[in-house]
């Protein structure tokens, strides 16, 4: 299991995060926890601490999470340069379920500063509200405009024969791309295009084309690809250093680039919506109706989930196929049950 990554923000969270890992029940007093700082993990070097060697492993992170595991444990901690920056990993079910089920109202959420310091900053202009990658009231607020909406079954529901006639063109294009092995060596990328292709039909109603190399959609994975990599490097360099970074200018503009392309597409379909009703059933449509038509509400969670959908969705996505395919019994077992509740004609 991949580990989950906390970052943590202030001292007070720092003091606790242990505690609240380890507290399963009321049987384990706070008092009996041991501090934060006795929480194991690699030295590092001084004043970059373990920031290099995390750069250095993003690619690979699985087999270096792995080996920091069989050195330190299931929890393990990762110091990262500045105050108050180090990442605490946990890599149980047991501990995950344990920190989610304690997270509060407003949980602190790792790894999203970067896009947070973004539009709060030099692109506060364009997005006017951070959206879900802030933290605590600012979160918290966006969550409650959203929440409803987003987590109703019937949001997807609405449009599950377009995304039937999706995955059928996935399948197509899947096996298309078979080489002599009957491998697909392109899966990712076309994992991605189905993400986008999901997402841009659920929220604004558009088939965008991806899965035929709309430019387009094409453009945009390219720029998500750019930004979620470069992301993780961010994670791990204090605020200070990146700002003098080219690279970090060029993260600007690509988080820019990705902003104005998403919200083009999205503008374009409420344009439609007002004529037409053309995104009657959709989220985006429903958060119109909610927010308001001049709200940024619906154009910010859009813009979110079209260029997460594509790193998260599609990567989960790659996943899951891989694990089918490498354990065949388990396949068997999901498609017998397919068969029994949903039937072979679906």
């Amino acid at each position: 299991m991949l580990p989950t990554l906390r970052r943590v923000s202030n001292p007070v969270y720092a003091k606790n995060f242990f505690a609240r890992l380890q507290a399963t029940s009321a049987s384990i007093e706070y008092e009996q926890a041991k501090p934060f700082e006795d929480i194991p993990g690699p030295k590092g070097l001084p004043i970059v601490k373990n920031a290099l060697d995390f750069i250095n492993n993003m690619k690979g992170f699985s087999k270096y999470h792995k080996t920091l595991v069989e050195q330190h444990g299931d929890i393990y901690r990762l110091r990262m340069p500045g105050k108050d920056n180090d990442m605490i990993c946990i890599s149980t079910a047991d501990d995950g379920r344990n920190l989610l089920s304690l997270d509060g109202q407003m949980p602190i959420i790792q790894g999203f500063e970067p896009f947070e310091y973004i539009r709060k900053g030099p692109l506060r202009d364009e997005y006017i509200t951070p959206g879900l990658v802030s933290q605590g009231e600012d979160w918290l607020e966006f969550r409650k405009a959203v929440q409803q909406d987003m987590m109703r079954p019937d949001s997807a529901l609405f449009y599950i024969d377009d995304l039937a006639d999706v995955t059928d063109q996935v399948m197509e294009k899947m096996e298309a791309h078979l080489n002599q092995k009957k491998e697909v060596a392109n899966l990712n990328k076309i994992l991605q295009e189905f993400a986008l292709e999901s997402v841009g039909l659920m929220f604004i109603g558009t088939r965008l084309g991806t899965l035929k190399g709309s430019e387009e959609g094409q453009k945009l994975i390219e720029l998500a690809d750019k930004v979620f990599d470069y992301m993780i490097f961010a994670i791990a360099v204090p605020q200070p250093v990146l700002n003098i970074l080219p690279s970090y200018k060029q993260f600007i503009e690509d988080n820019r680039a990705l902003l104005r392309t998403s919200k083009k597409l999205i503008k374009q379909a409420i344009e439609k919506h007002e004529i037409d009703g053309s995104l009657d059933g959709t989220i985006v449509g429903k958060l119109v109706e909610r927010c308001g038509k001049d709200s940024n509400i619906p154009v910010v969670m859009a813009v979110d989930a079209m260029s997460a959908g594509i790193d998260t969705t599609g990567n989960t996505a790659n996943f899951l196929v891989y694990h089918l395919a490498a354990n065949p019994e388990k396949q068997e077992k999901l498609y017998q049950e397919i068969l029994r509740v949903i039937g072979k004609d679906g």
